[in-house]
């Protein structure tokens, strides 16, 4: 690509801005520009909308798009005084194709219709069609990175995009959970086998799901990038919606482990709508979308064992509307796998119809592609997927106990809650989530950046996991604190602001795609990060349980074994998130100094 320098000097003139007067500038072109482009000056329309672009730029802080690189010298005050100053401009433009579009974006480019640039697009190029972050090689031969859709500092979220990544991403938790309410009953109704050994047969059935699609997530991640994200991802919810109808349909073992197996392999929406969002949203709306997609995978948890709860053999649940009916008599777990099957076709047809793809095949970055083992050796790759992995370690050993510690008697090291006090205290946690996640977090993120925010949470689990062991030290040591006062006045605050580690999750995020080598290398990175994900999730919740069974049941630091390793777990988090490769933050816009 062809750099060009263009030096602009601007005396400007700037009057009380409470008088409502105009700002009166002048813009003068040197004659590096007229020898770079071989156009005469005349040609070029340097309007007033020109200046006053200038104008808003000089004063804020240098943007990071990889279009314009501005670097201001002032003599004098600063541009917003009254006085008349003189500021030197030195803009790095990247090519002629991002000048132009530079243009387009503000529009300066009315009168330049007749000339002929081969390498300017067309100025309807939105941000969310933008990749994440391109290179431009400085005078020095670096490489910075830069994103093309901060170019302003009031960058708009593609809401219609948004909404389409979420229900797809939903589809991945209600796929997997909606056989959690019946798996049980179809497997000792299409075995027969014995109530006692019907637990082995279903946790095989359930965890084929997750290692099928742990171990297919890289060739998920080749796919699309050969083929596009919007058309990997089509496939993708298609395939879920067929194995999904097949599994409600098996009659046998083999096809519950055939179906559920095919399932697992097309499971690939949370990769891809990551990948989407990390490519095609401008970056200071970025945290505000991965929160969304956070609780739409949260609320799949929820709508998945609804639907598979209450459509389940529905000729005995509505005899109604479906007790004539003797497939679904012979049948009674189709409807269920049927409905969920529908729900993805439903979100495959409107991906396909309104999703936007954020990289074309065809202009696919298929040479910067690299191999995971080139990956995990690039600078900071490693160090992140181990802080993403810590972050699920705890976040899924905390869900695996804490229910079975609300429940554990008081003496034993537990909060003795009842069933409904268990909960509500669920609600007010979901709740809490639901907060920080979506109105606390970009907030957050903005005004600490990624690695801040996460240093922040990182040091919140201590006292989190702390505050467990002096709740039930509390109700052990008596002196008039009842387990209702503790309910009331100390369980409230510490769900609510226990809750705020699930931000952790968001934020790893967002370090894993910062650590992305480049563009190209981001389905690969998640799909690195998704495949440890898979591991901790097949590891980590028996080995908690395991563990606060053992200190429970050997008294082991009166009970509160699983806490200290918990506690020794988040120092160890805290530790590796300080070694993360630090980069400036992208919700802020700014960008190295990076003089010509």
């Amino acid at each position: 690509m062809l750099n060009l320098l263009l030096s602009l000097v601007i005396d400007t003139q700037v009057s009380d801005s409470m008088s409502g007067k105009r700002h009166l500038v002048q813009v003068t072109q040197s004659s590096s520009f007229q020898q770079a482009t071989s156009t005469p000056v005349s040609h070029i329309p340097w309007s007033t909308a020109l200046a006053e672009t200038c104008f808003r730029i000089l004063p804020m802080q240098r943007p990071k798009t990889g279009l314009l690189l501005v670097n201001t010298r002032a003599k004098g005050s600063r541009l917003r005084r009254r006085e008349a100053h003189v500021w030197t401009v030195h803009i790095r433009l990247a090519s002629f194709f991002s000048f132009g579009k530079y243009c387009l974006r503000n529009n300066l480019s009315a009168n330049m219709k007749d000339e002929q640039r081969p390498l300017l697009r067309s100025a309807a190029v939105s941000c969310y069609a933008a990749p994440l972050a391109s290179s431009s090689t400085s005078d020095n031969g670096a490489e910075t990175r830069q994103d093309n859709c901060a170019a302003s500092s009031s960058s708009q979220m593609p809401r219609i995009q948004l909404i389409l990544l979420c229900f797809s991403r939903m589809m991945d938790p209600v796929v997997f959970c909606s056989i959690f309410p019946y798996i049980a009953a179809m497997v000792h109704r299409n075995t027969g086998l014995p109530v006692s050994d019907v637990g082995f047969y279903s946790g095989l059935v359930e965890s084929l799901f997750a290692i099928v699609q742990t171990l297919a997530l890289v060739l998920w991640a080749r796919l699309a990038d050969r083929l596009g994200r919007k058309t990997a991802l089509v496939c993708s919810l298609a395939g879920t919606a067929v194995g999904s109808s097949l599994f409600g349909m098996a009659t046998t073992l083999w096809q519950m482990y055939l179906f559920r197996s095919l399932v697992g392999l097309f499971a690939a929406s949370n990769l891809i709508t990551r990948t989407m969002i990390s490519e095609g949203f401008p970056a200071d709306t970025q945290p505000t979308a991965f929160g969304w997609l956070v609780f739409a995978a949260n609320a799949g948890n929820f709508v998945g064992p609804m639907i598979g709860g209450m459509l389940t053999d529905p000729a005995q649940q509505y005899p109604d509307l479906f007790g004539s009916s003797t497939w679904l008599r012979e049948n009674p777990y189709a409807l269920a796998g049927i409905a969920v099957g529908v729900v993805s076709a439903f979100a495959a047809l409107a991906s396909l119809l309104w999703l936007q793809e954020t990289q074309e095949a065809a202009d696919g970055a298929q040479g910067t592609q690299m191999a995971p083992s080139e990956l995990i050796k690039a600078p900071g790759v490693a160090i992140t997927l181990a802080v993403y992995a810590q972050s699920k370690v705890l976040a899924v050993a905390v869900s695996a106990v804490l229910p079975v510690y609300l429940y554990t008697p008081a003496r034993l090291g537990g909060m003795q809650l009842s069933p409904a006090e268990i909960s509500m205290y669920m609600t007010v946690q979901g709740a809490s989530q639901v907060f920080w996640l979506l109105v606390a977090f970009p907030f957050l993120n903005k005004r600490l950046g990624t690695q801040g925010l996460l240093s922040a949470i990182a040091s919140f689990y201590m006292p989190v996991f702390a505050g467990y062991i002096i709740m039930n030290a509390l109700l052990r040591s008596g002196g008039g604190v009842t387990r209702e006062w503790l309910w009331l006045a100390v369980a409230p605050a510490m769900v609510s602001l226990g809750s705020a580690v699930i931000m952790a999750q968001t934020s790893v995020q967002l370090a894993v795609n910062d650590a992305s080598p480049n563009a190209a290398a981001l389905s690969g990175i998640n799909a690195l990060a998704l495949v440890g994900n898979g591991a901790v999730r097949a590891v980590t919740p028996g080995a908690a349980s395991a563990v606060f069974a053992a200190g429970v049941k050997n008294s082991l630091l009166m009970g509160y074994l699983v806490w200290v390793v918990l506690i020794v777990s988040a120092i160890v988090f805290r530790a590796s998130v300080h070694w993360l490769p630090r980069q400036q933050d992208k919700s802020e816009g700014a960008d190295a100094d990076d003089s010509p």
